[in-house]
């Protein structure tokens, strides 16, 4: 399975990175929303994992945009905040499921199956 990774913060990134490489995952990771939406174009994700608080973005912009692709419209799509969902924009936004910062790997994992 391929994962991106769209998150700020770099260390985390590479820690979620590693952990998931280490149980047979392909990962990806952009810092930003504008890098993650162009490796998004060529990695061709099956799950994408979104801060929608990651710099260069207005919160569920990049779900937008990556459930405008044809390419994309069937992956996974994860949304990670340090906050509680806003039920207004979390049930408009097209993401499959939502976690709260700081989720466990395991949280993470069945987010990507479920």
């Amino acid at each position: 399975m391929r994962v991106l990774l769209i998150d700020g913060k770099r260390d985390a990134s590479r820690v979620t990175r590693i952990l998931l490489g280490r149980l047979g995952y392909e990962v990806a990771t952009a810092s930003d929303a504008q890098a993650g939406l162009m490796l998004a174009d060529q990695f061709a994700p099956d799950v994408v994992c979104v801060d929608v608080g990651a710099p260069g973005t207005s919160g569920y912009e990049p779900i937008r945009h990556i459930r405008e692709k044809p390419h994309l419209k069937s992956s996974r799509v994860i949304a990670i905040s340090g906050y509680p969902p806003d039920d207004g924009r979390t049930a408009n936004s097209g993401i499959d499921g939502y976690l709260i910062k700081p989720a466990s790997l395991s949280q993470l994992v069945m987010a990507m199956h479920n």
